[in-house]
């Protein structure tokens, strides 16, 4: 699971964290967005990778058969997941800030 932004026009850049909760465990989520990429990395180690794409403040992530949608703030400095497939909903509501 994953989401991505960048600081202008359609794209997202650099690596964006939140926290999130499985089976009891807390653990640091990143998303590190480049061009129309995303990797995603949970405690520093790469679990997957995919595309995003922006429409206004609207963040769709696409990792695998999971799609991932998100609301980026005015400043792109951060975006909260709004709804996701599958088990990739356990991210609902869990917000991703960009490393400065």
């Amino acid at each position: 699971m994953g989401l991505l932004l960048t600081g202008c026009g359609n794209k997202l850049s650099g690596a964006y964290t939140g926290k999130i909760t499985l089976l009891f465990v807390e653990q640091k989520d990143t998303m590190i967005f480049d061009g129309d990429k995303v990797t995603e990395k949970q405690n520093g180690k790469v679990i997957d990778k995919g595309t995003y794409k922006i429409d206004g403040d609207d963040l769709t992530i696409k990792i695998n058969d999971y799609h991932l949608r998100a609301k980026l703030s005015d400043n792109r400095k951060s975006f909260t997941v709004t709804s996701a497939d599958g088990i990739a909903n356990l991210v609902k509501g869990t917000t991703y800030t960009k490393k400065e």
